[in-house]
């Protein structure tokens, strides 16, 4: 008993601060709310989490005025920011807003060396009405000034430069060569940045598919300077098998991790002519580089992962890696999936919403907490295409949770 009792003042103190002892395991706990809300005239879409050197969670999203397509609307780039692990979230901040300019998504990345915090985007003139007529006149849409921007905060996303394009270029690109769609980026060990990207090698839409090129887009100077690095080159064999699909599978909108040997892990959403009807297809596609992002390789499909949505890859821990995605076609039923070995394989999956669930991503707070924020709407709503004025979903939602409510049954 007196062992027992002199327990009993630590006990005390660990209750009334809400600290976790070690080897106490946490109760589970799933919250979940609507972070850039549903409004009469404007849709969210695009969702970006990041955590800032100090702890700051910033959220950004893409606010679409008037319709929810992809194209043809002014748009706003818009951020939230918490301070307490994304337990409360201050007000809605725009970052970016032009009249005429749909500012459309691309990555975020924190330098965690520098703290400096970079948000990217496509230059797209509200006059262009579809992603046809972006791919096959490249030289008009130079003329309405498209190209890859950044800005950046010094300040924890308080305040944000003036936007500067970072000039990407390629000689294979033929259009659409850009920074990828939303999510975010990485910093490897060595400090090297690295976003998505990628370009269309003809201008030639066929629906997305045979003329796509994802690839990785690095920095070794702080951000002072891009280039596109790594792509997948396709095999005789590729060429011979699969003459109607992008090498590697591969587009603009996948995520990336370093692994713990050191190599960068790819999981895309696969490009259309790979699969047939993406958002139905239960194939994922998977690459490597195990040079820093100079290459990419090892092109196969993850089978069971839907392909038809933006997913969030982010690490939960050495041994853990997380993905968020619909885990059912027609872009529902978003769910988390961990992986105890790099990616090997998904043991574990548990639904954070059965209604609509598009695009997400992930952050992992300093506490450990699970952030995964994601492109949701009414349960009962009938999903049409981001061809109509509500797309997709009706707002974005933002679920917490930790590991234990993700590993219990």
């Amino acid at each position: 008993m007196a062992a027992l009792s002199c327990l009993y003042p630590v006990l005390t103190v660990a209750l009334v601060l809400g600290v976790a002892l070690p080897g106490w395991a946490a109760e589970p706990e799933l919250t979940n709310q609507i972070l850039f809300p549903e409004e009469p005239h404007a849709w969210y879409r695009i969702p970006s989490l990041a955590i800032s050197k100090s702890g700051v969670v910033l959220a950004f999203a893409e606010r679409r005025i008037g319709t929810a397509h992809d194209y043809g609307h002014d748009s706003e780039s818009v951020l939230r920011r918490s301070f307490d692990s994304g337990k409360t979230w201050a007000p809605i901040q725009t970052i970016i807003s032009e009249k005429h300019l749909d500012p459309d998504s691309g990555p975020v990345v924190v330098d965690y060396q520098t703290g400096r915090i970079f948000r990217f985007f496509k230059w797209v003139s509200s006059s262009v009405r579809s992603a046809q007529w972006d791919t096959e006149h490249p030289e008009e849409m130079k003329k309405l000034g498209y190209a890859s921007y950044e800005i950046h905060s010094d300040d924890d996303g308080v305040s944000w430069s003036l936007p500067r394009n970072i000039g990407l270029h390629h000689p294979e690109a033929k259009s659409r060569l850009s920074v990828g769609n939303g999510s975010h980026g990485i910093q490897l060990a060595d400090g090297r940045l690295v976003i998505q990207g990628g370009w269309m090698a003809e201008p030639n839409w066929v629906s997305a598919g045979k003329y796509m090129r994802g690839c990785f887009i690095v920095s070794d100077d702080h951000g002072e300077t891009w280039r596109i690095a790594g792509y997948y080159k396709p095999t005789e064999e590729d060429l011979r098998t699969k003459p109607t699909t992008a090498p590697g599978g591969m587009q603009v909108e996948y995520n990336l991790l370093e692994l713990n040997d050191g190599s960068i892990y790819v999981n895309a959403r696969a490009a259309r002519n790979a699969v047939g009807i993406d958002a139905d297809h239960p194939w994922r596609t998977i690459l490597w580089s195990k040079d820093r992002g100079e290459t990419m390789e090892g092109w196969h499909y993850q089978e069971g992962q839907i392909s038809g949505t933006h997913a969030g890859l982010q690490r939960y821990d050495h041994d853990r890696i997380l993905m968020s995605f619909a885990t059912k076609s027609g872009r529902r039923e978003m769910s988390i999936t961990m992986s105890p070995d790099e990616g090997k394989s998904w043991p574990t999956t548990k639904v954070i919403d059965p209604g609509p669930g598009s695009y997400s991503d992930i952050a992992v707070t300093a506490d450990k907490d699970i952030l995964v924020l994601y492109e949701a709407g009414h349960q009962d709503r009938t999903v049409t295409s981001g061809t109509q004025p509500g797309g997709w979903a009706d707002w974005l939602s933002l679920a917490r949770f930790n590991k234990t409510w993700l590993e219990t049954k």
